[in-house]
């Protein structure tokens, strides 16, 4: 098997990783709203690095280069807030809508290659 019909066979299987996205883009919300009061500053920029690292390995997995956006966007919006000492309900909320935001995309991008497969 060549490894592009491995990787348009997990997007089809999994279509794309789209439904991870976007339920770690509900965590985040979830985060953003209800964790905010236990003051962890610091903890949710790293965290949103560390998700922004784990997306670049994504395009290797799906084939989508989508993945390599998301990834570093996410990796620029946790720097950012650490740089700026951003509350976390901000980095929260920044980060769960991009996942969101971005699972759209990668469902809209996976729907074109089922279409073509049927």
């Amino acid at each position: 098997m060549k490894f592009e019909d491995a990787q348009n066979d997990m997007n089809f299987s999994y279509f794309g990783s789209g439904t991870g996205a976007l339920i770690s883009g509900f965590v985040g919300l979830f985060l953003a709203f209800h964790v905010a009061k236990l003051q962890v500053e610091w903890f949710y920029p790293i965290m949103l690095m560390i998700i922004g690292v784990r997306y670049l390995v994504f395009n290797t997995l799906y084939g989508i280069k989508t993945y390599w956006v998301l990834g570093g966007l996410l990796m620029f919006t946790g720097m950012l807030c650490i740089l700026l000492g951003a509350n976390f309900i901000i980095g929260a909320f920044v980060g769960g809508v991009t996942e969101i935001v971005f699972s759209l995309v990668i469902f809209m991008q996976t729907k074109n290659l089922v279409l073509k497969s049927e």
